[in-house]
């Protein structure tokens, strides 16, 4: 939840990180396309939680 309309970039940042011989191998390139659609699926949430807490005048919950 935001509770304010405002936001700010952040200067941390999170990595997926392994060893490029093995960044390939199914097992991870699995793990980091789902980490990745989680992200984007936490991200979508939030920005509809945002925009109907605009047009309704209330705070997201």
């Amino acid at each position: 939840m935001r509770p304010f309309s405002l936001s700010l970039p952040l200067s941390k940042t999170y990595w997926i990180i392994c060893p490029k011989a093995t960044a390939s191998l199914p097992k991870i390139v699995t793990f980091r396309d789902w980490l990745l659609a989680e992200a984007l699926s936490d991200l979508r949430q939030l920005q509809k939680k945002g925009r109907r807490a605009f047009k309704s005048g209330s705070p997201a919950r």
